[in-house]
C-alpha cells in the first residue's frame, strides 16, 4: 500500500455525467482525480493506495457509498469521508452518521460550495494530523526525559550506597526499583548467576502460592532463553508493602528478559513480568539493554576505584601490627589488620 499526497482524490459514482463533471472541477482546482464507477472497484482501489480523502455517491447497484466509505474508514481512521446523492432521507441522513461520514452534499450541488467543503474538510485533518504528531513528539520527549532522570538517580543511588559490602546483586535491586517507573511491569525478577541466587520485586506482597508460581515462570523462561539449567533454591522476595493477600496470581501474558554482563562475563538476568500480551514495547527493550550496558560500566568503575583504595589502605597497615580502624561517613567502622585486609 503506498502513500500519496493529499490532493488525489478518488470520485465514486455510476452516473458518468457526475463523475466528469467533478474530475473536470476538481482537477481545475489542483486535485488528482481517480474516478470509479461502482463500489466493488473503488473499495480495491482504497486498498491498493492510502487516500486522504473519497467522495461518493449515496445509491450504487451492489455496493453503495456507505458500504465504500466504511471500508475506507476501517482502514484510514482519520480519512474523510463525503457522500453526494440526490435522494437524500431521515434514514439516508443517520444511516451516513452511523457511518461516521464528514459530511453530507445533496445534489444538484454548488461546485464552489462543494469545493469549500474538501478545503475546510482537508485544513481539518492537517490540523488533526499536526495535532496528532505534537502530541506524539511531546510523549517521545517526556519519555527520554523520565529515562534520562531515572538513569541519574540510579547513578546518585550507587554513589550513596557504595561500600566494600556493596554486591552485584544490591546494584541490581536499586535498578529494578528505578527501572519501574519507565517499564511498567507487574513482577520483576532478577537472577544473579554467578551467586545462583533469584530476587523477585513486587509492588504487593506475595503469598506463598505465588511466590512459588513466580520462581516456576522465572525458572521456565531461564531455560528456554538461556539455557540455564540450574536448580536455584536461594530466592529472595522484595516488595513495597508489607501486608499479604491470598488472591491468585493474575495469568501472565507478557514477559521481557535482559541478559546483564560484565566484560564478557555474564553477571545476571533480568525478566519481567506483566499482565497484558503488549506491555513491553521494542523502545523499552532497547533501554533496557543500554540502561544494563551502563549500570554496569559504571559499577564497575565504582567497583575498581575501592578496590584501588582498598589496596592503598592495605599498603599503610602492612607494617602495623595491630591494624586500624578506618571511619567513612558513609559506611560503618571497617576494623583492617596487617596483611588481611
Amino acid at each position: 500500500m503506498t502513500e500519496t499526497a493529499n490532493r488525489e482524490i478518488p470520485v465514486v459514482d455510476d452516473d458518468q455525467g457526475v463523475r466528469d463533471m467533478l474530475s473536470t472541477f476538481l482537477e481545475g482546482q489542483g486535485y488528482s482525480v481517480e474516478v470509479c464507477k461502482d463500489g466493488e472497484s473503488a473499495i480495491e482501489m482504497i486498498e491498493e493506495q492510502r487516500y486522504d480523502l473519497v467522495i461518493s455517491d449515496l445509491r450504487m447497484p451492489g455496493i453503495d457509498g456507505l458500504e465504500v466509505i466504511q471500508n475506507y474508514k476501517d482502514q484510514y481512521e482519520n480519512g474523510i469521508g463525503i457522500i453526494i446523492t440526490g435522494l437524500a432521507t431521515v434514514e439516508s441522513a443517520v444511516d451516513a452518521l452511523r457511518t461516521d461520514v464528514d459530511d453530507f452534499v445533496l445534489k444538484p450541488f454548488n461546485l464552489k460550495h462543494l469545493n469549500g467543503i474538501l478545503n475546510k474538510a482537508l485544513e481539518l485533518r492537517r490540523i488533526q494530523e499536526e495535532n496528532r504528531r505534537l502530541q506524539e513528539q511531546i510523549k517521545e520527549e517526556r519519555d527520554e526525559l523520565k529515562k534520562t532522570v531515572t538513569v541519574l538517580e540510579i547513578i546518585k543511588s550507587i554513589a550513596l550506597k557504595m561500600n566494600y559490602n556493596f554486591s552485584f546483586s544490591d546494584l541490581i535491586l536499586l535498578v529494578m526499583k528505578h527501572i519501574g517507573r519507565v517499564v511498567q511491569y507487574d513482577y520483576a525478577v532478577f537472577v544473579d548467576t554467578r551467586q545462583e541466587v533469584i530476587f523477585t520485586h513486587s509492588d504487593t506482597a506475595l503469598n506463598k502460592q505465588q511466590k512459588i508460581k513466580i520462581a516456576k515462570i522465572a525458572a521456565k523462561t531461564l531455560k528456554e532463553q538461556y539455557g540455564f539449567g540450574k536448580k536455584i533454591k536461594n530466592y529472595k522476595f522484595i516488595s513495597d508493602k508489607a501486608a499479604t493477600h491470598d488472591e491468585e496470581l493474575p495469568e501472565i501474558k507478557a514477559t521481557l528478559t535482559l541478559e546483564l554482563k560484565s566484560g564478557e562475563e555474564q553477571t545476571g538476568i533480568i525478566i519481567a513480568l506483566g499482565r497484558d500480551e503488549d506491555q513491553f514495547a521494542e523502545v523499552e527493550q532497547e533501554f533496557l539493554e543500554q540502561l544494563s550496558r551502563d549500570v554496569t560500566r559504571i559499577f564497575d568503575q565504582f567497583w575498581n576505584l575501592l578496590t584501588e583504595q582498598k589496596h592503598r589502605i592495605q599498603l599503610l597497615v602492612d607494617n602495623l601490627s595491630d591494624g586500624v580502624v578506618l571511619i567513612d561517613v558513609f559506611d560503618k567502622p571497617a576494623v583492617y589488620q596487617a596483611k588481611h585486609v
